[in-house]
């Protein structure tokens, strides 16, 4: 895998949530849903209906996004381990009880594409999008957004792992609640950091991979202030 140029990055998980380029990020943690206003400065009307999955791909996308200048054209890709399990549930809960009046506002959420649909739609995106469905790892989300940068069909990738699920997920999956996302955007026009992972690098976790940026980034500040 080539060196991949890191813009900025974020996370929300029970340890900490935030940028990569904070000071003092908007949130300490959090191993609840996010609340848009509460975490974000601009409105968003559309935030309540969204699914969880769909949520914390909004909350990591704006808080990357909402204050650069975006390329039309930047891809995205989301890697998840359980997609959208609480909006399966609920859909597959309103068609067993009525299966010919099968919850209408409930489909497009059983999508995990859902949530990169919106954050196109609010940033008016047209770039690819991919979702990913394995455990948690981005490796091939980094070798699909290295190949894309490389090859100029994007000038600008949004690489994601999130999951989200809540009570009916717990018990679905016989696992405690879980919500939890991190956020790396690439791009070859400036970035804040670079990164090498060998090509023979199996998984790249995202949480070790967002302690590595964080790490270089207080070693970036000493150097700085010396």
């Amino acid at each position: 895998m080539s060196t991949l140029p890191i813009q900025n990055a974020a996370h929300w998980t029970a340890a900490g949530c935030g940028r990569l380029l904070e000071a003092t990020p908007p949130v300490r943690s959090s191993a609840g849903l996010p609340v848009w206003n509460e975490v974000c400065k601009r409105a968003y009307e559309r935030y309540p209906r969204l699914d969880p999955l769909s949520k914390i791909v909004g909350v990591l996308a704006e808080w990357i996004l909402e204050n650069i200048e975006i390329s039309p054209d930047l891809g995205m890709i989301l890697s998840t381990h359980y997609g959208c399990v609480e909006a399966d549930l609920a859909f597959y809960r309103s068609a067993a009880q009525t299966p010919e009046l099968a919850s209408p506002q409930l489909f497009p959420y059983t999508l995990p594409s859902t949530g990169l649909a919106e954050v196109a739609i609010r940033h008016k995106l047209i770039g690819p999008a991919r979702v990913l469905l394995h455990e948690p790892d981005v490796a091939e989300a980094l070798r699909q957004a290295a190949d894309w940068l490389e090859t100029k069909t994007v000038s600008q990738c949004l690489v994601m792992h999130a999951d989200a699920w809540l009570e009916d997920g717990a018990r679905f999956l016989q696992q405690p609640a879980c919500v939890e996302g991190w956020a790396f955007l690439l791009g070859n026009n400036y970035w804040v950091s670079t990164l090498r992972i060998p090509a023979s690098s199996k998984t790249v976790k995202p949480d070790k991979l967002f302690a590595q940026l964080q790490t270089q980034r207080v070693e970036s500040v000493r150097e700085n202030e010396k």
